[in-house]
């Protein structure tokens, strides 16, 4: 659900289920807000994960580690993977509530479409 630079052929999973979700004209302004709660998510998850690293670097270079940079690169990638889980738990919490969203919209666009009848 989270990484932007996945290598595939063709739409992942993710982006059909959303093209889907998201194909009636009404839930426009959904996922716009939809696709910035994601850029932001991902902008903070890089800019914590840099953090980390930089903060696990400077540490191995002033405790005169062999290799601080390796060192701080692997212990950093462990960090990583913890990060991109509670990255994915947020981002499944606010799925939640755009599904909620977009439900609501396209049962009120029905509704009025019936009155118009």
């Amino acid at each position: 659900m989270t990484d932007p630079h996945a290598h595939t052929i063709g739409e992942t999973l993710e982006q059909t289920l959303e093209r889907v979700i998201f194909s009636a004209p009404a839930t426009n302004l959904i996922r716009q807000q939809w696709e910035g709660t994601k850029r932001i998510e991902q902008e903070v998850f890089d800019r914590v994960c840099r953090e980390e690293y930089e903060k696990r670097l400077d540490y191995h270079r002033i405790c005169q580690t062999p290799n601080p940079v390796g060192t701080a690169r692997r212990e950093a990638d462990l960090c990583r993977q913890l990060f991109r889980e509670e990255l994915d738990e947020r981002l499944a919490v606010r799925w939640a509530d755009v599904l909620r969203r977009v439900q609501t919209v396209l049962e009120d666009d029905a509704a009025e479409s019936e009155d118009a009848q």
